[in-house]
């Protein structure tokens, strides 16, 4: 067995958190504002446009929306 590295155990604790919050929550059908974790708030790229987003608190996801994000 090889030892995660940190960055790994961050990735599995970020999909893990995120795929849970999308079975909870389907943002197909209507609006839903999301409880974002501590360990995920803070800044990050939308992996579509580049531009900085920050996370806070809580995330406000309309019909329809999604975002793809990387550190």
């Amino acid at each position: 067995m090889t030892k995660n590295t940190k960055s790994e155990s961050f990735l599995q604790d970020f999909f893990g958190i995120f795929g849970e919050l999308c079975n909870k929550h389907n943002s197909r059908a209507s609006g839903k504002n999301l409880v974002v974790p501590g360990n995920l708030q803070g800044n990050w790229t939308n992996a579509l446009n580049n531009q900085n987003i920050t996370l806070t608190g809580n995330l406000e996801l309309t019909a329809h929306d999604y975002l793809i994000l990387k550190k």
